[in-house]
């Protein structure tokens, strides 16, 4: 069975950090782009995202992996950055 993420969804691999933002208890996080839904513009496979944690799904293991997924939208994803191009 193959994970894909639906249409405006983000699967990404987190990275290891968490920042707390300001004084309150909303945490910045990081992570790999793995795959986009078909309708994700800009962002694609091997880019970082920046997003806010509680706007992240954890779903159930497929085949021995949880993905990650996020929705692309302003008010969960805060930035990304390009892959690096070889």
């Amino acid at each position: 069975m193959t994970f894909t993420p639906y249409h405006t969804k983000i699967e990404f691999l987190p990275a290891k950090r968490d920042t707390i933002l300001g004084g309150g208890d909303e945490k910045l996080e990081m992570g790999e782009v793995v795959a986009v839904g078909r309708d994700v513009v800009g962002i694609e496979p091997g880019d970082t995202i920046f997003f806010v944690k509680w706007g992240v799904f954890e779903t159930p293991e497929v085949d021995g992996t949880t993905h990650f997924v996020v929705e692309a939208s302003p008010e969960f994803i805060l930035g990304y950055a390009k892959r690096e191009q070889v």
